[in-house]
């Protein structure tokens, strides 16, 4: 294992994480309407060529779709229905322990549901789109596919109940007595989720299955690392759980143009194996509802 390597791959995947933004100003800079000559050229080929406000398009929907609707119904709850109850509530004393049970909550009941649905119409979104397109040149030469929509849903709900663990098991290693070992595992398990995030995406769409997706971010952890590294960096700036979320949802669009314009740097070190627990726990509760419903047959 080099230093050098490891080095090389995380600032490539720092560098790499930015490729959306220039996308985008590039797609933003082609849909200008070309003047002179090149009008007749533009118009030859326009039937040929696909269009490139298309994809800006649904970069600017998707944000809208992620961050409008979450902003929303953080505003409408902060700022409308927690005065409210507060307002109604028996006494003081009993709003300190409603409060923070009504948040809970609200999490359960409407933020992780519909960051379950959001994913998913991510998925269609994205895979309807021409984004897939251009990481075509990147994967060899091969097509996305077009998964059907059971499958989709199987894969998407396996995948946030394995992302939804890791959440939980960087919370536990955050809270480490040492604050500053605790603060850098937890940069370092978000790194791999948002990482896993974007690249879920294109990974989905070439055919391959959830262990592969979460090996090859084990196996090429630097640059995974570096990838996620500035979104991470990003939702932990506000110490509120739905201001980072939200944070998240609105720039978490281009990310995925980053991944889809990107190719992973090799590392042929040891892979970290942040992801084990997780799916070891999750194959335990599989075949523990397996047995369960065998022996109620």
């Amino acid at each position: 294992m080099s230093t050098r390597s490891m080095v090389h791959g995380f600032f490539r995947g720092v560098i790499d994480s930015f490729r959306g933004i220039r996308s985008i100003v590039l797609l933003a800079f082609y849909q200008r309407k070309p003047d002179g000559v090149n009008v007749t050229k533009a118009r030859n080929k326009s039937k040929s060529m696909p269009d490139p406000q298309k994809p800006v398009r649904k970069i600017m929907q998707c944000c809208a779709l992620n961050g409008g609707i979450f902003l929303l119904s953080l505003l409408v709850w902060g700022s409308v229905l927690l005065p409210v109850l507060e307002r109604i509530s028996p006494s003081p004393v009993a709003w300190r322990y409603l409060y923070p049970v009504l948040n809970s909550l609200f999490s359960v009941m409407w933020i992780i549901p519909l960051f379950l649905i959001s994913r998913i119409i991510n998925f269609l979104w994205f895979q309807a789109s021409k984004l897939p397109e251009t990481g075509k040149s990147r994967t060899h030469g091969r097509v996305p596919r077009v998964h059907p929509f059971g499958k989709l849903i199987a894969d998407v709900l396996l995948s946030v109940f394995i992302q939804f663990l890791f959440l939980v098991q960087s919370l536990i290693v955050t809270s480490l007595p040492i604050v500053w070992v605790g603060n850098l595992l937890g940069l370092l398990h978000r790194s791999f989720l948002y990482s896993l995030y974007a690249f879920e995406y294109k990974w989905f769409s070439l055919g391959w299955a959830l262990d592969r997706r979460l090996e090859e971010i084990e196996l090429h952890w630097p640059y995974f690392v570096g990838f996620g590294l500035p979104m991470s960096v990003l939702t932990s700036f506000h110490d509120s759980y739905f201001v980072s979320g939200c944070l998240f949802s609105v720039f978490f669009p281009i990310l995925i143009i980053s991944a889809h314009e990107s190719v992973t740097e090799p590392f042929g070190g040891c892979p970290m194996k942040l992801f084990y627990p997780v799916v070891k726990l999750t194959d335990m509760l599989l075949h523990s509802v397996a047995w369960y419903r065998e022996q109620r047959l």
